[in-house]
């Protein structure tokens, strides 16, 4: 996992809307690649960033939209990564 992506996840975990992150990513799985295009274009307005970039690309691969929710949740539900 790519540290931009560690912080993020932080990020969510520490506001506990992690578990909210990851229903919604679960739910909207299969507009998740229209979603990464949706970053990607608007990746200058979010200031650039890594921390974006990775979040697209992870929306781009369906195991990689898994992994993301389940490291949200804490590991609890596909276990730890």
């Amino acid at each position: 996992m790519s540290q931009r992506r560690a912080e993020l996840i932080q990020r969510f975990r520490r506001t506990g809307l992690g578990s909210i992150a990851a229903a919604l990513l679960e739910g909207f799985s299969p507009l998740a690649p229209l979603g990464a295009q949706g970053l990607f274009l608007l990746q200058p307005l979010f200031g650039g960033g890594e921390t974006w970039q990775a979040v697209a690309q992870a929306l781009e691969d369906p195991q990689q939209l898994d992994d993301l929710a389940a490291d949200l949740r804490g590991g609890a539900q596909h276990g730890q990564h």
